[in-house]
């Protein structure tokens, strides 16, 4: 309808029930000139990117206490445009799991101390963004995994340091 048309008492009714603006002469008001409020509502693009596998703006996300993490599984999936079979390895506190490359698959394995996947299960590590991490030739930043130090895995040479710094000195 056009702004500034007559209407008739049926079509004044049906706008009236409709709720369109009239004016006392039965001329419809355009809603091109009633001001639309708007519900606001925070958007962000990154909410619109849906990966089924981790990315570095899922790792960004993460409290750094989150970024520690333990392998819970690894699979064989087809990923990618040519669905080409890659390792992924799921963490038990992430949904999504990571597209294990080579390097991260080293790392496992040296942590697991094993190239059998199957001994990867419940390998404790820290997720990361290395933003030096290149691809195709260029620097595009990347995720990457390593070891959580522990008491454990602490060299001979550090204890020793340790006990010489506090002595052997029993405390009652």
């Amino acid at each position: 309808m056009m702004v500034g048309s007559s209407l008739n008492k049926k079509a004044t009714a049906a706008a009236i029930k409709c709720g369109v603006p009239i004016t006392e002469d039965g001329v419809t008001v355009s809603s091109v000139f009633q001001p639309k409020i708007k519900e606001e509502t925070q958007m962000n693009l990154d909410d619109f990117r849906n990966s089924t596998y981790l990315t570095q703006r899922d790792i960004d996300k993460l409290p750094p206490k989150e970024r520690h993490v333990t392998v819970d599984r690894i699979e064989a999936e087809k990923v990618g445009e040519d669905k080409d079979l890659k390792l992924v390895t799921y963490f038990v506190s992430l949904e999504k799991g990571l597209v294990t490359n080579i390097t991260n698959g080293e790392v496992l394995a040296e942590i697991a101390v094993s190239t059998d996947t199957d001994d990867w299960h419940g390998a404790h590590v820290e997720i990361y963004v290395d933003p030096d991490v290149r691809f195709g030739g260029e620097r595009k930043g990347g995720i990457r995994l390593r070891s959580i130090p522990t008491k454990k895995s602490q060299s001979v040479e550090e204890e020793y340091d340790e006990e010489i710094a506090f002595g052997d000195e029993e405390v009652p």
